[in-house]
């Protein structure tokens, strides 16, 4: 029973090297047999039915894709002739001669032997180390190959090559975890959880390893019903791109030409989810942990990070070192996440808080998407599409032993889910309005112009603040007097004598001190310069001033 066993084994072993082998015709050229990469008994119906009766059923007309005997060849005076054949018939083989044959192909001797006259095409007859090469346009060559013109069982053209491996590299074969690496798989949600199937050919390679061109892809996704046509479009012209950007390709050189030489035509993909692992007997926050892939390839290995909550990574994860960091499916660092308590900052409103080398905080989505670059010197988590952030400000601890703390500012402002500046919008008021109304002008100006150049101001602020400006510049000058040399001078001792912040007091005051010394220098230097009129039309003008449009 056992023999019985081990013999269908064989069997089965052989039916398979058998059906994935080509088994080649012979030629003898040049004192020499080559692999004849073609079967010119198949090439012609009525050649073929010469040897058909030698054949059992099974592998007779129409079914001649079958492997079912192997020509032998000669080349005589460039004429190609029949000199042998062999038929294989239920797991036995016969062999043929030539004078059986003669009689057989009657027709097709010229005194010489069984002229192949029936056979025009361009073969391949190789000799040496064979390789597989599928997608490409040879599925498999060998060391020494002849490219052979043959018109009417004649060479009218040959050429010998060379064949070799020009340079290392990936092929299609092992390129899978490389392509699960930079495949962009969050466009595809869809391919979650699916198995994966990429069927290329026609590789273009240049001769340093670039992939320039694949011409036949197409995508199997298991269990994935419907799948729209435009969808799979998409997919394969990413995996194209990918498959581009990948570098450098294996490159053979094969009868001239650059090829990609591999034994597969399918590249099976795993959509990317690590799992964690540890040696302690529960995963707990803290503990060293290992991450792998779907292939229970090792993707994070042990020591690199220890555990923060994610078991299973689909998109982003959370680690620790030293800091929490966000990683995304590929194991891959993607940016500091804000510590929340000793936990990754929760999201809010579709958002979570990230962080910079510098410390500057800004907001990521749960993909991993950062939303808003980190650039505030602190920011509060999202609530009713807003958040409360600043520039500036620092930390200071809170609690009775000071283990918590909090961030203090003299200036908060808020911001939308796009970092947009949101306030609510009050009307805006002329200069006349803020002078008759005398109400107290609190600007800092240095203040005022470092949030202008940084946009947190909306345009209605703007406006609103360049008036108030204006209003501290006319009651100023109504406190002032020019002489008949044009220096100014002020007669106010302090901000609050103007109703206006001491900062802006002290702004217009430096600002009239230079106006004064330009007119000194230009009357010791000779030069005429015409001063600033205090009149009435000066400060009407100041009064019906319109702010710029932002």
């Amino acid at each position: 029973m056992r023999l019985v066993l081990l013999f269908l084994f064989f069997l089965s072993q052989m039916s398979f090297l058998f059906a994935n082998s080509p088994v080649y015709d012979i030629i003898r050229m040049d004192g020499k047999d080559w692999k004849l990469m073609a079967k010119p008994l198949r090439w012609d119906s009525i050649a073929y039915s010469r040897i058909e009766k030698l054949l059992p059923e099974e592998y007779k007309w129409p079914r001649r894709d079958k492997e079912n005997h192997i020509g032998y060849w000669t080349v005589k005076d460039q004429r190609i002739y029949l000199v042998g054949l062999k038929v294989f018939s239920g797991g036995k083989e016969k062999m043929y001669g030539r004078k059986t044959l003669e009689r057989m192909f009657s027709g097709f001797c010229d005194g010489k032997g069984i002229h192949a006259s029936w056979f025009s095409s361009e073969v391949r007859a190789g000799c040496g180390k064979e390789t597989r090469c599928s997608g490409s346009n040879y599925p498999y060559y060998m060391e020494k190959e002849y490219v052979l013109g043959v018109y009417k069982g004649v060479i009218v053209k040959q050429r010998l090559y060379h064949n070799h491996r020009v340079r290392d590299g990936f092929r299609v074969d092992n390129v899978q975890s490389e392509l699960e690496k930079r495949f962009p798989f969050d466009e595809f949600p869809e391919m979650e959880g699916k198995e994966i199937r990429l069927a290329v050919g026609d590789l273009k390679i240049s001769p340093d390893g670039h992939l320039l061109d694949c011409y036949q892809t197409h995508i199997f996704l298991h269990r994935l019903k419907p799948f729209p046509a435009e969808r799979r479009a998409l997919m394969v012209k990413a995996f194209e791109k990918t498959m581009r950007s990948i570098y450098p390709w294996e490159v053979s050189l094969v009868n001239g030409e650059y090829v990609v030489a591999s034994k597969e035509t399918f590249i099976r993909l795993h959509y990317p989810v690590l799992t964690a692992h540890t040696k302690e007997e529960t995963l707990e926050t803290g503990v060293s942990v290992c991450y792998l892939n779907a292939r229970k390839d090792t993707i994070i290995p042990f020591g690199k990070y220890v555990y923060c909550g994610s078991d299973t990574i689909r998109h982003i994860g959370f680690v620790l070192d030293k800091r929490i960091v966000c990683i995304n499916n590929k194991g891959k660092e993607l940016f500091e996440v804000f510590n929340h308590y000793n936990t990754p900052d929760p999201v809010r409103e579709g958002l979570f808080r990230i962080k910079d080398k510098d410390g500057k905080i800004g907001f990521a989505d749960p993909k991993g998407n950062i939303v808003i670059q980190p650039q505030y010197a602190f920011a509060c988590p999202f609530k009713n599409n807003r958040a409360k952030v600043t520039y500036s400000g620092e930390r200071i601890p809170v609690g009775r032993n000071q283990e918590h703390w909090e961030w203090k500012s003299d200036y908060w402002f808020c911001i939308d889910r796009e970092g947009n500046y949101v306030t609510d919008d009050p009307d805006v008021k002329t200069v006349k309005e803020y002078v008759e109304s005398n109400a107290f002008i609190d600007i800092v100006p240095k203040k005022y112009y470092e949030n202008l150049s940084r946009h947190v101001y909306s345009k209605s602020e703007i406006q609103n603040l360049d008036n108030q400006m204006k209003a501290a510049t006319y009651r100023f000058y109504r406190h002032c007097t020019i002489d008949e040399d044009g220096i100014m001078t002020c007669h106010a001792g302090s901000g609050s004598e103007l109703n206006i912040s001491e900062e802006v007091f002290e702004f217009r005051l430096r600002n009239m001190e230079s106006m004064n010394r330009m007119m000194r220098e230009a009357r010791q230097e000779g030069r005429k310069i015409r001063p600033v009129s205090l009149d009435e039309r000066f400060f009407n003008n100041l009064l019906n001033y319109k702010s710029f449009q932002y």
